[in-house]
């Protein structure tokens, strides 16, 4: 990210630390999935994967790492994710829309998967957080990467943190680029 971006990055996030207003407007008009399209092979894909996406619009500029939204593949077709219209299921071949798709796979045990997808799905219908300053295990709303960070740490308790080394820019959050850097996620796939 260039330093001009990374600065009008940081000042966004500085002024939805005191309104939150700005990413709940911001959000209201983002089409995720809206990129030139791409190959990702998803015949690898296993429930517990994470999808994560570059090339989303604004969310490009906002969201500081060149990741901007990821989802969890939960099976049969399906994904949870959190988006503005909050958390939803969601065809996993939306993905193929994006311009870049990154599937990951995280290093935890079946068990340890089995909860996180529960975990995911007992959030389903919960509101879209548009504070992304901070996160949550237990929260009333979620961001993209929240949830799938919250997932993980409640299923392992605590044993699998998929946060990577936060740069100060990400304060106390979780971004979909520190999930792709962290040292629990293998690349499985990757779609230009």
């Amino acid at each position: 990210m260039s330093g001009k971006l990374l600065a009008i990055s940081v000042l966004i996030i500085i002024l939805c630390i005191f309104t939150g207003v700005c990413l709940a407007l911001i959000t209201g008009f983002i089409t995720v999935y809206d990129g030139d399209g791409n190959d990702i092979d998803l015949s690898d894909i296993m429930p517990g994967d994470m999808i994560i996406i570059h090339d989303t619009g604004i969310i490009g500029i906002i969201v500081p790492g060149y990741w901007d939204h990821n989802t969890m593949y939960i099976g049969n077709g399906t994904m949870i994710e959190a988006v503005a219209e909050g958390v939803v299921y969601s065809d996993v071949n939306i993905v193929k829309n994006a311009s870049e798709a990154l599937l990951l796979r995280v290093s935890a045990s079946d068990d340890d998967k089995r909860r996180v997808i529960d975990f995911a799905k007992m959030q389903i219908g919960k509101p879209y957080n548009t504070y992304w300053i901070d996160k949550h295990i237990y929260a009333d709303s979620y961001y993209c990467s929240e949830i799938c960070w919250a997932a993980y740490y409640d299923a392992s308790d605590g044993a699998v943190n998929i946060d990577g080394d936060e740069p100060w820019w990400y304060f106390n959050a979780v971004a979909p680029s520190e999930m792709v850097d962290s040292s629990l996620t293998t690349e499985i796939a990757h779609g230009y």
